[in-house]
């Protein structure tokens, strides 16, 4: 065992999204005794200022989600000095271009130990060929620079050794949890639909989720005229940004459902924004995990989602929520309707959903796990 703090470097290419968010629990959480630990990201977005407000050490890095080769060179420059100057024990690195970059620049760098969590493989199913075919030769060329890899759910650890990216013996699974702060010092649900323009007697479904393809927004707006044949009262609403917005707003005036769909832009009192809601739903079209489902869940809220990915680990169906078919918006439709119409039921779901979060998804046993293999591989590594 080192005789000083392990200096660690937790790298993600942004904050935005869940992997930002579990990077901010995992970097606060380490023991600050044992633990000397850096943030690297590329700023811009609007988790960045709660980094901050943690009190970590922040290194600004300019990198793209979408790649942009000659950005990418300069965030390697960049790394390859600031490697250099602090001799880092361990380079963590998060999401794919952080993955790249990081993974390179601390093998040339000579850094003891690499990990990489993967919060979803770029080479996924959704994407086309030949891309996805390269994704994953990339994806495995990048193994002989990985020391380890964090899976966040099952699924995603059995995609990994599946598709030979890695060995069994390379990858641990350890599950996301949610971060408290997010949901603390939320209203009641009247205080909390009046706050947000939501009537408060409606029966209320929503959306919290990053307007991109991925998460499947189109196939819940789409699912709306059926449910407001059945619940004329009801109402929803999409909490989040992205570069879909204009197009799901365009499809939800095409539908004439405007008068009952909120478009609520990105929102960092998700407490808030749970409280209204009788059901959350996530469409996603892939999803390694859905760390809103977990959230949902410890707020006592049910959740609707795709049965896709990790998801089916979180959700479970029947018990803390409804999965459904991905990009189905009738199967969609009827599970919101059976939840809204019938509120015992969906009120059961929910403490059972708080009973399942509390003793599956613990932050301590997260950073826990986390902090054990960095032991290991710190001592495997001489």
């Amino acid at each position: 065992m080192l005789k000083r703090r392990i200096k660690v470097l937790q790298l993600i290419t942004t904050t935005i999204g869940g992997a930002g968010e579990h990077v901010l629990m995992l970097a606060s959480g380490l023991d600050p005794e044992q633990f000397d630990v850096t943030v690297g990201f590329s700023p811009g977005y609007p988790l960045d200022h709660a980094f901050y407000e943690a009190g970590l050490r922040i290194v600004p890095i300019e990198m793209q989600r979408t790649g942009g080769i000659m950005t990418s060179i300069k965030a390697y420059r960049a790394l390859r000095e600031l490697l250099h100057e602090e001799h880092f024990d361990i380079v963590h690195t998060h999401t794919s271009v952080a993955g790249v970059i990081g993974r390179l620049a601390a093998r040339q760098s000579g850094i003891p130990v690499i990990v990489h969590m993967i919060h979803a493989y770029a080479c996924h199913p959704y994407v086309r060929q030949p891309k996805r075919w390269l994704y994953r030769q990339v994806e495995r060329w990048l193994d002989r620079f990985t020391d380890h890899y964090i899976a966040g759910s099952d699924y995603i650890r059995a995609y990994g050794i599946a598709n030979r990216i890695m060995p069994p013996e390379k990858i641990t699974r350890i599950y996301y949890a949610f971060r408290h702060e997010r949901l603390k010092d939320s209203p009641n649900r009247n205080v909390a639909r009046r706050d947000l323009g939501l009537p408060v007697d409606a029966p209320v479904a929503g959306v919290i989720a990053r307007l991109e393809r991925q998460k499947g927004v189109i196939f819940f707006i789409r699912a709306l005229p059926k449910v407001l044949q059945q619940i004329p009262k009801a109402h929803f609403i999409i909490a989040g940004d992205g570069p879909l917005r204009s197009m799901l707003y365009e499809e939800a005036a095409r539908l004439n459902i405007l008068s009952h769909l909120h478009f609520l832009g990105w929102r960092e009192d998700v407490g808030r924004v749970l409280a209204s809601l009788d059901v959350t739903v996530l469409p996603s079209l892939w999803e390694a995990f859905g760390i809103i489902s977990v959230e949902s869940m410890a707020m006592g809220v049910p959740v609707i989602a795709s049965r896709v990915g990790g998801i089916p680990e979180v959700v479970r169906d029947g018990e803390t929520g409804l999965l459904v078919s991905p990009e189905n918006s009738d199967e969609l439709g009827r599970a919101i309707i059976s939840l809204l119409a019938d509120p015992a039921y969906a009120q059961r779901l929910g403490l059972q959903g708080i009973q399942w979060v509390s003793t599956q998804f613990s932050l301590t046993n997260m950073v826990q796990a986390h902090q054990r293999i960095y032991y290991d591989l710190l001592s495997n590594s001489g």
